[in-house]
């Protein structure tokens, strides 16, 4: 009987797959993401508050 953890088949290893050529760009794309959510976040929590409506309505 043969000892199954002593296997040496190497048909499918993720380390001998090529890297996807558009790797990078994904990352860019994610990573920028990322940044725009964290501006809209940042730009939302320093809008003023609801309460600020009603002088805004007096210019009108």
């Amino acid at each position: 009987m043969a000892d199954l953890s002593t296997s040496t088949d190497t048909t499918f290893s993720y380390s001998s797959q090529p890297a996807h050529p558009l790797r990078p760009v994904f990352i860019a794309v994610l990573a920028a993401k990322v940044l725009v959510a964290a501006f809209l976040l940042t730009t939302v929590s320093m809008a003023p508050p609801v309460a600020a409506e009603s002088s805004y309505a007096a210019l009108n």
